[in-house]
């Protein structure tokens, strides 16, 4: 049976990460990778540790979500000897129930699967406010303009599985950001090794409880000097 890891990535999430955990299931090893949250986060965790023996924690300074899934997934890797990872959000904005549809999409063949709220039959929150619309659609569209790679859809989202043959392949040094930029470059880096590529359409979710942690001002300025230094390169 093939090792799958997934990685939550958490700052701030003791009210969701309990539940979650308990959604997931006992089926796959769960890797909490949390920022030292001043909430107590990780105590939940711990708690939790005693109760479900696939829970993992590991803690780190906080330095943003593309640290955090680093460090995620060369724990797996290295020492849980994972051979898939899913990486999903805390807070329930991606439903467990859909990782097996990922994984399933892994076992036919594919290196990289993406949840995906811009592909026929995915969506997301009819209530979002109109900056978030534009922040999230107009994103993917600007990393797909840059990038050229129009036949992926959805870059933004962490809800995605992947082979560790992939990331093994991969030069981290081209997606090695601190900060939510991480998670288009990823993608970007998986088509320059010849990642075979599939998205799966998915219901986005408002987040339970809590609130949501990226910060924009570092994110969207990040993200462009990222594809505009990518597009200089390739050019």
């Amino acid at each position: 049976m093939v090792k799958t890891v997934i990685i939550i990535p958490t700052y701030n999430e003791k009210e969701n990460i309990g539940p979650l955990i308990g959604a997931l299931g006992e089926e796959h090893s769960i890797l909490v990778v949390d920022d030292h949250s001043p909430d107590g986060t990780g105590d939940v965790v711990k708690r939790t540790i005693k109760q479900q023996s696939n829970v993992v924690l590991i803690e780190g300074e906080k330095e943003g979500i593309g640290r955090a899934l680093q460090r995620g997934i060369n724990h797996a890797i290295k020492e849980m000897n994972a051979e898939t990872i899913v990486q999903m959000d805390a807070d329930f904005s991606h439903d467990p129930k859909d990782v097996p549809r990922l994984l399933a999409e892994i076992k036919n063949g594919y290196d990289l699967v993406i949840g995906s709220r811009y592909i026929k039959g995915g969506a997301i929150p009819a209530d979002w406010a109109p900056h978030r619309k534009i922040l999230s659609w107009g994103g993917n569209l600007l990393v797909r303009l840059l990038t050229g790679i129009w036949e992926v859809h959805e870059f933004t989202t962490n809800f995605r599985a992947f082979t560790a043959k992939l990331y093994q392949k991969m030069d981290t040094e081209n997606f090695s950001f601190a900060d939510n930029t991480f998670l288009p470059a990823f993608i970007v880096e998986a088509k320059r090794c010849g990642a075979k590529i599939k998205e799966v359409p998915i219901i986005f979710a408002n987040r339970r409880k809590g609130r949501s942690k990226i910060e924009v001002c570092n994110y969207v300025p990040n993200l462009l000097k990222y594809l505009l230094l990518d597009k200089m390169v390739k050019t």
